[in-house]
């Protein structure tokens, strides 16, 4: 899409990857559930992401590529740590009988 494809395209594959991150940041969120180890799990997807791309169609050469998945990955890892930030720092609260 970023080699040949109209301006329309590379802009709905951008968000494409940002909808993706969406769905990252979800499963860090109910998976993860650290701060600390958002980073760990969310590197080792999108790892795993380069990994297969490379497998299916060779090393991404187009900076256009590596550009949507480093920004994709940062808002994944930034935006899943501070939700599980959020959830550790909230007050336990200890029914009444």
């Amino acid at each position: 899409v970023f080699a040949s494809g109209t301006s329309t395209q590379t802009w709905a594959a951008v968000f494409a990857a940002l909808i993706a991150a969406a769905g990252n940041i979800v499963f860090l969120y109910v998976v993860v559930e650290r701060a600390k180890k958002c980073l760990d799990f969310g590197a080792t997807l999108y790892c795993f992401h380069l990994v297969f791309c490379w497998m299916y169609g060779g090393m991404p050469a187009h900076w256009q590529w590596w550009t949507t998945t480093i920004g994709s990955a940062l808002v994944t890892v930034l935006l899943g740590e501070f939700m599980c930030a959020r959830r550790e720092m909230r007050d336990i609260t200890i029914g009444r009988r």
